[in-house]
C-alpha cells in the first residue's frame, strides 16, 4: 500500500482527477476482515488528489461479502436455476432476512465511515444496490454490485439488470 500511495503521489503532480471511481475489494476476508486499512488508504488518496469524498464513488467487490443466514442456500438456489430464470436472483432482493444485500452490513458501515457528512446520497443509503449518481449534473455515474452472489468465481457473478433497467438518468 506503501508503493501504491507513493506512487499516487507522484501521478497527483501530474494530473488532478475531478473524481475517483474505486472498486473493491477493500479488504481481503481471508487475512484482513475490516476496514480498517482501507479507510486509512482512501483517506490518504483523497489527500494526495486534494479531492472532496463527495467526488469519491466506491463499487463494493466479492471480500466485502459477508455470510450471513442462508446465504449459501441462496446462492445454490440461484446457481442451479439461473439459466432457465434469469430474475431467480430478484427473488432475493426483497429486504427481509433473504435479501442478498444483507451480507453487506460491514460494506455498508465501511461507506458511512469513509463519507461521514459530506455524502447524503445512495451512496449511502444504498450501498450495495444499483446506484445512479449524477456527479455535479455533468455526469451520470452507475455503480453496479456483481458480488451479490459471487462466491469468488467471476462466471457465476450476478448483476440487478432489473434494477439497473429501473434507473432514473439525469438528462
Amino acid at each position: 500500500w506503501n508503493i501504491m500511495l507513493d506512487s499516487y503521489s507522484k501521478l497527483a503532480e501530474v494530473i488532478k482527477p475531478d473524481f475517483l471511481i474505486i472498486t473493491g475489494d477493500y479488504r481481503h476476508k481471508k487475512h484482513n476482515t475490516d476496514y480498517t486499512f482501507a479507510l486509512k488508504f482512501l483517506n490518504k488518496l483523497v489527500e494526495i488528489f486534494k479531492i472532496n469524498k463527495s467526488d469519491v464513488f466506491l463499487v463494493p467487490g466479492n471480500h466485502d461479502v459477508n455470510d450471513y443466514h442462508l446465504r449459501n442456500e441462496i446462492i445454490t438456489t440461484i446457481n442451479e436455476s439461473i439459466n432457465t430464470n434469469p430474475d431467480i436472483y430478484y427473488n432475493y432482493m426483497n429486504d427481509n432476512t433473504t435479501d442478498l444485500r444483507n451480507a453487506f452490513e460491514e460494506y455498508h458501515s465501511f461507506v458511512k465511515q469513509f463519507y461521514g457528512d459530506e455524502v447524503n446520497d445512495d451512496r449511502i443509503k444504498e450501498p450495495a444496490s444499483v446506484i445512479n449518481v449524477c456527479w455535479k449534473n455533468k455526469l451520470n455515474i452507475i455503480i453496479l454490485n456483481t458480488s451479490l452472489a459471487s462466491q469468488g468465481k467471476p462466471e457465476k457473478e450476478i448483476v440487478d439488470i432489473r434494477t439497473l433497467s429501473e434507473l432514473k438518468i439525469n438528462k
